[in-house]
């Protein structure tokens, strides 16, 4: 017989991103919005093969009518949305998200192994202040064993690292390290990850 096929409506919504007009399906999210539209938001925990965390805030952007600023990875987008990413309250909640973040980090970057290569150095120069409030010691945690094969440095993480499903976490390149394994195992067990 024949087959029917059953089509699903594609809506679009149109939003206003830092002056551009900007279309999106419906159900996209302030984050998918600025890709499209090349308007870089800083980020830590989002990625797109992954699901939304909303945990690290440093995406937080300002929306119209919205009483505070609001995470671009977990707002999803509505018809007329008016989102700004440059305003003073964007940007001043940025730069509080990125002190609290620092507050426990090590100041090992020049000995680190993501020395020059590390999101968290970037971002902190770009959206960090260039010193913070917080005069109280740094929380220390030392070494875990957690067997030959894997070296844990929980120290040189920060708090809101991506939310990984168990099988990846593991890989997180700025708390673990398989420095005993050969590349070629290493390839295999990396061979699915996502790309960060």
């Amino acid at each position: 017989g024949p087959r029917l096929r059953l089509r699903r409506q594609i809506t679009m919504v149109e939003i206003e991103l830092d002056g551009k007009k900007v279309e999106v399906l419906e159900g996209s999210m302030v984050m998918h919005a600025a890709e499209k539209a090349g308007t870089y938001i800083p980020h830590f925990c989002y990625h797109k093969k992954l699901s939304i965390a909303a945990n690290c805030r440093m995406c937080l952007v300002d929306v119209e009518k919205a009483p505070k600023p609001m995470p671009a990875c977990a707002t999803p987008v509505t018809q007329g949305m008016v989102v700004k990413t440059k305003t003073d309250k964007a940007i001043k909640a940025q730069q509080s998200v990125m002190e609290f973040l620092l507050i426990n980090h090590p100041l090992d970057c020049p000995i680190c192994d993501q020395g020059g290569e590390c999101q968290l150095q970037d971002l902190a120069v770009g959206y960090g202040g260039s010193g913070s409030r917080y005069e109280e010691e740094k929380r220390v945690v030392f070494h875990k064993d957690v067997g030959p094969l894997i070296t844990f440095t929980a120290h040189v993480a920060f708090a809101s690292v991506k939310k990984l499903p168990a099988s990846w976490s593991w890989a997180c390149h700025t708390a673990v390290s398989m420095p005993k394994l050969k590349p070629s195992w290493a390839n295999r067990l990396t061979r699915n990850s996502p790309a960060t």
